[in-house]
């Protein structure tokens, strides 16, 4: 009997260690959710590549931001995060991005996120905002597309606890 129960008690905390932990925000936008993952392999998106942590960074993490602060950017006043498009994935990873930086004297670039250790919030088939674009010349408006779905991938930056920005990767759908 203490075989069994010592059995049951091994595999209970390794279905525990094995399950995703969620986290929510309940504000004045509404109630939205997240799922804690682990990154096991690296992610590359257009511009941004994600990075797996090591377990130094795991352990920094834990000391600095907590997945919950991460997802609580979204309901910063002014800060608009994808919450209407259902449950995000919150991975830690080092963060590397080719969009934006500060261009020195001898005219090389350096990047403003570069293996940065960040909370990655992805929604993925996320209504997304459309950015950018003028009308036609000649035109006082555009026509948009009805929907727009993207992969919204918001990096929040562990050591402060302040949101990076949002990128969005995907194409325009009808």
């Amino acid at each position: 009997m203490k075989k069994i129960v010592a059995a049951v008690g091994v595999l209970a905390a390794v279905l525990a260690a094995g399950c995703a932990r969620q986290a929510t925000v309940h504000s004045e936008l509404g109630s939205f959710s997240a799922t804690e993952v682990a990154l096991t392999r690296p992610v590359s998106y257009h511009t941004l590549q994600l990075a797996v942590p090591s377990q130094a960074d795991v352990a920094t993490a834990s000391a600095e931001t907590t997945p919950q602060a991460a997802l609580n950017v979204c309901s910063q006043v002014g800060y608009e995060c994808p919450i209407d498009s259902g449950t995000a994935s919150i991975e830690l990873a080092r963060a590397t991005t080719d969009s934006g930086g500060r261009i020195n004297n001898d005219g090389t670039i350096t990047r403003l996120i570069d293996h940065r250790l960040v909370y990655a919030l992805t929604w993925q088939n996320a209504n997304c905002p459309i950015m950018g674009g003028a009308p036609a010349k000649g035109a006082t408006t555009t026509t948009l597309p009805e929907v727009r779905t993207c992969t919204a991938v918001v990096l929040v930056d562990v050591a402060a606890g302040k949101s990076l920005g949002m990128f969005q990767f995907g194409s325009l759908t009808k």
